[in-house]
């Protein structure tokens, strides 16, 4: 989880020209499960789709090793939202 926070860091710098970031990590009927937003410039997700992004499918890659969910999100000048869930054991 902290390599996956860690890069979205690193892709809201590099792309998003955000000027807030939010993050939360909580434990919830048997997940972890990391948010991330930013008000940055957003991403059209069709176009993403057809990209070899590294980082966006390192990311998805890491979650998916930890049989979890992947969802990111966003609107172009609305921001971008990251979604991970990974079952955890309590």
């Amino acid at each position: 989880m902290f390599r996956i926070f860690q890069e979205s860091l690193t892709n809201i710098a590099r792309h998003a020209k955000a000027s807030r970031v939010e993050a939360s990590l909580v434990q919830q009927d048997g997940l972890l499960v990391l948010e991330i937003n930013d008000n940055g410039i957003g991403f059209n997700a069709e176009a993403v789709k057809f990209k070899n992004t590294l980082g966006l499918l390192g990311m998805k890659e890491r979650t998916l090793e930890m049989n979890g969910t992947f969802d990111i999100s966003g609107k172009p000048g609305l921001g971008t939202r990251i979604h991970i869930a990974v079952p955890v054991k309590i």
